[in-house]
């Protein structure tokens, strides 16, 4: 299984490329949810961040198309993912939110750390809020699988807006008000979160195995151990559009 995991997040490094690396994009710098959620890197033009478990690297992008690493950042607990959204970082960790501000690309500042419980740990942004799940079943034996809503208004001081317990949640994604989150073998769950005190349920999706989504000028790509699924979504209905099957 973690094998298999680890070829879904090398495809969607793929997909982040093809979808999100053009220099020429003015919205490069911006948040498309076109970068999965699960991702351990993200990308701008001058530079390269990534995550390897206790630490967050800065390589810088030379003319040539080469990297060259000129920055590290000990952390000292295990980082998971990472999220670029407006020139912040957003590290999810089993034991916290990191927040760093690159508008200084070679030196990431640290803004914040938002703790929570030991648990993996995804994290995606849109404008003053962040959405994250906890998935404790990898990471520990006893606790609750939830979604957790986080005003990050105030980058230096995140506050809790409340927490939705959902069955194994792993990656997830956000497009305008609509929130998917991907729940493994239970499929996907769609939330309305125009009210980000109140989320409501806008639609389950099961019947397929669900562990990240980048969301793509309304198609939904989606990964799982079944392979890579593409699906339109319209009024609360997914639709398949294609699939490409694993044989692990």
């Amino acid at each position: 299984m973690k094998e298999l995991l680890r070829i879904l997040v090398f495809v969607f490094v793929l997909l982040f490329i093809l979808f999100g690396c053009d220099d020429s994009d003015p919205q490069l710098n911006q948040s498309t949810g076109k970068a999965g959620s699960m991702a351990r890197f993200a990308t701008t033009p001058g530079y390269v961040y990534t995550v390897d478990n206790q630490s967050l690297y800065v390589y810088q992008r030379e003319p040539n198309g080469s990297l060259i690493k000129i920055n590290e950042r000990r952390l000292f607990t295990r980082v998971e993912t990472i999220f670029y959204n407006e020139e912040k970082l957003f590290l999810g960790s089993q034991t916290a939110i990191f927040i760093f501000d690159v508008r200084n690309g070679a030196n990431p500042v640290l803004l914040s750390e938002y703790n929570h419980l030991l648990s993996c740990d995804p994290v995606v942004v849109k404008d003053t809020l962040a959405f994250a799940t906890f998935r404790l079943s990898d990471c520990r034996l006893q606790g609750i699988d939830v979604l957790e809503v986080i005003n990050i208004k105030d980058l230096n001081n995140p506050v809790s807006l409340g927490m939705y317990a959902l069955p194994t949640p792993y990656g997830l994604a956000v497009d305008g008000s609509t929130l998917y989150v991907c729940l493994g073998e239970n499929g996907l769950r769609i939330f309305d979160v125009s009210n980000p005190r109140n989320l409501f349920i806008k639609s389950n999706h099961v019947g397929f195995h669900a562990f990240d989504v980048i969301v793509n000028n309304n198609v939904l790509i989606v990964t799982g151990n079944q392979g890579i699924r593409q699906y339109s979504y319209l009024n609360g209905s997914l639709n398949l559009i294609s699939s490409l099957s694993s044989s692990l």
